[in-house]
């Protein structure tokens, strides 16, 4: 490894001057354009990826292209001269502008460019250092126009693992944030004579906050560029209106939606992905009523998934508790657990949403994408077990002020079960959510947060019901001794739970996240034991000595927290990675390579393609894989019919793999997608998948019975 630090140090200092870092390339010029390669990272992993930036700089006066020039010009041209096992792909094109040049219109860039690309490093790399080469094509205009060409080279050493750049990182991020969002079924396009007019419904935006709004095709020769674009506003969003060139193909409509607002005293300029057709289409058409029912129906069946049912159970014991009780309390601790559950999918929503609008790849579930709120998680899951196990209570002005969060028997509890319950629910999608979601997200922010209601309230339903139903509750079980066992059984559904969460954890950050979970653990039990009110009356007469003892406890929980804190970091890091190859797979099933989309257009032109969109914190997608993908009957199959298996393992935030789920209108994992040989389109495979499900669509898209292939 010394040797591989010593060759890579030695051929930056050839290749780049004795300056130079190892995450940057030497600037080049060509000319009117000075060029430069960034990586956010300095060293390189084998089955880890990052982040690549390609920096133009234009002479001032200067412009260069975007993918549609417009009246004329040419787009720029990046090829890549990459070893074995490397692969990039560029995460879109950054926003252009509208260049006016006497009677004609091009669409480019003043100023500098930077585009974020996507580095894939397979797990077979094993080369001392990765050399990334660049041979870059633009032409550069002014009065005059001058095509330029330029080399690049970028040497990053290989090692154990990946070292960030906290400088660099934040650039690219950034750019990331700053690409158009890819935003399906919000256009619709009617086209008469040679006037073409888009319907478009705002994702997110405010009639209001919009300033001025503009259409740039991705197909060249489309439309009259020198012709302002008519825009008229309506309830839903707006049309535009422009004229059509002569012969022109409009096969393709897709492309951007630039839209203008003022913002705390600034005006910025953000953008959108459309493809409208010239029939309303998308998930657009699925209708209010429709995305409402699917919702209601998506959160009941929430209430089946495994990670929902300890705190379930909880509720269920708080309520035989409370048989003996009057109906109407019942009724209101009913209510107070349903306002729970819809207070907290709000507020998911909520901040769903305006991130969303903000420009952040993010969907159902982006919390737990977060190494720190896992861990929160784990020490909020072990601290109710320990809780039901007996270990601690509480003391009587914490029990006044809680209600016993655990047992969810107060009002207050009750609430509070209705938020961990929405709380543990987020990362599972359930049937007829991803489609009632996928609706919702591109709707106005008030039909959004109708649809998050519904799914809020068919979870809640049964517990509702359960308190409005006195023949339902007198079949419930009378209090007894029994009670005291059945509520320390239920702790174990709590632990198992913080063990999944700690598993989830360390696929996301590694050894470090275990031990800094660990610690932190320790300290709040540690805590937790120390508390003055868990000491006995004998040993704490003294009003100081409790006072002592409550600021160490306070101290170490405080700590518990710091513990964590770091992790966010690693999460950063995570967001950019492809995870390698095989990771985590069962051995009996098929052996899965990194989504990437260039790999899936590879794959797709070579044979057929099933793509894995999954996490590590995902219950349904886990017991999917256990059961349907990751065994030797899907493998025998996948191997009959040369099926390419793709996994996209969205356990960290990965805008490349939001933007891939964004393209089928869902919102979160699992997605399970079976490409034809040469399809540009997938055909949607249920979210609850069966090795039957595999059995039946695999045969009949390679156009053959499913009695062909033998099971056996």
């Amino acid at each position: 490894m010394l040797r591989g630090w010593f060759i890579a140090a030695l051929l930056c200092a050839l290749l780049h001057g004795p300056e130079a870092r190892a995450l940057q390339s030497e600037v080049v010029s060509s000319g009117q354009v000075s060029a430069q390669l960034l990586a956010d990272v300095s060293t390189v992993q084998a089955g880890q990826g990052f982040l690549l930036g390609v920096k133009l700089t234009m002479a001032p006066g200067w412009h260069t292209y975007w993918r549609n020039p417009g009246d004329s010009g040419a787009p720029i041209k990046l090829s890549w001269q990459l070893p074995e096992g490397v692969t990039i792909d560029r995460l879109g094109w950054p926003i252009p502008e509208r260049i006016a040049y006497g009677p004609l219109t091009n669409l480019g860039y003043h100023g500098s460019v930077l585009i974020p690309l996507q580095v894939t490093v397979n797990q077979s790399f094993d080369l001392e250092v990765l050399t990334l080469g660049l041979k870059g094509r633009w032409l550069v205009c002014a009065d005059i126009c001058i095509p330029e060409t330029a080399s690049l080279a970028l040497v990053l050493p290989s090692s154990n693992a990946a070292v960030p750049d906290s400088g660099i990182k934040p650039v690219l991020q950034a750019a990331i944030n700053d690409l158009p969002r890819a935003v399906k079924g919000v256009s619709s396009a009617n086209l008469v004579d040679n006037r073409l007019a888009i319907d478009v419904h705002f994702p997110g935006l405010q009639q209001a906050a919009i300033e001025s709004l503009d259409f740039l095709p991705y197909t060249e020769n489309l439309i009259e560029l020198n012709e302002p674009v008519q825009v008229t506003y309506t309830e839903q969003g707006a049309r535009l209106e422009m004229t059509v060139q002569n012969q022109a193909d409009t096969t393709d409509l897709s492309g951007l939606i630039l839209y203008s607002e003022t913002v705390a005293g600034e005006r910025l300029q953000s953008a959108f992905e459309i493809s409208p057709d010239f029939q309303a289409g998308g998930v657009d058409q699925l209708g209010l009523l429709t995305a409402l029912l699917l919702a209601f129906l998506g959160g009941l069946i929430l209430n089946l998934m495994p990670c929902v049912f300890p705190v379930l159970s909880i509720k269920l014991l708080s309520l035989i508790d409370g048989v003996e009780k009057q109906a109407f309390q019942v009724r209101v601790h009913g209510w107070l657990y349903t306002a729970g559950v819809l207070v907290s999918f709000l507020v998911m929503a909520v901040v769903l949403l305006v991130l969303r609008a903000g420009g952040d790849q993010i969907g159902w579930g982006f919390q737990l994408q977060s190494p720190i709120v896992v861990a929160l998680l784990f020490y909020l899951f072990c601290l109710v077990g320990l809780n039901l196990s007996g270990f601690y209570e509480f003391g009587s002005r914490l029990q006044n002020l809680g209600a016993g969060w655990p047992d969810a028997k107060g009002g207050t509890g009750a609430f509070a079960a209705g938020v961990l319950a929405s709380v543990v629910a987020a990362p599972c999608t359930a049937p007829f959510m991803g489609v009632a979601l996928g609706y919702a997200i591109v709707q106005p922010w008030w039909l959004a947060l109708a649809v998050f209601s519904a799914l809020g309230l068919g979870m809640a339903a049964p517990i509702l019901a359960l308190c409005h139903a006195p023949g339902m509750m007198g079949k419930l079980p009378k209090p007894g001794v029994w009670m005291v066992r059945f509520k320390e059984a239920l702790a174990f559904p709590m632990y198992a739970a913080a063990l999944w969460l700690l598993w989830v954890l360390v696929q996301q950050t590694g050894s470090d996240g275990l031990g800094r979970a660990g610690v932190g653990l320790l300290l709040i039990v540690f805590a937790i034991w120390l508390w003055p009110d868990n000491i006995s009356r004998s040993e704490s007469s003294r009003g100081s000595l409790k006072s002592v003892v409550r600021l160490v406890s306070i101290s170490c929980v405080l700590l518990s927290f710091y513990a964590v804190w770091a992790l966010q970091s690693g999460a950063a890091v995570a967001s950019a990675e492809i995870r390698p190859e095989g990771s985590g797979e069962n051995t009996q099933g098929p052996t899965a390579i990194a989504f990437s989309p260039l790999q899936l257009r590879t794959a797709v032109n070579r044979g057929m393609v099933f793509v894995n969109f999954t996490a590590a914190w995902c219950i349904t997608c886990k017991v999917n894989d256990g059961f349907a993908i990751d065994t030797a009957v899907t493998k025998a199959l996948f191997k009959e019919y040369s099926v390419t298996y793709m996994k996209a393992d969205w356990t960290n935030e990965d805008p490349v793999i939001t933007r891939a789920l964004a393209d089928y209108d869902r919102l979160g994992v699992p997605l399970y997608l079976l490409f034809p040989q040469g399809g540009s389109r997938a055909e949607v495979l249920p979210q609850i998948l069966t090795q039957n499900m595999l059995l039946e669509a695999v045969p009949r898209l390679a156009g053959l019975q499913v009695g062909d292939f033998n099971v056996d």
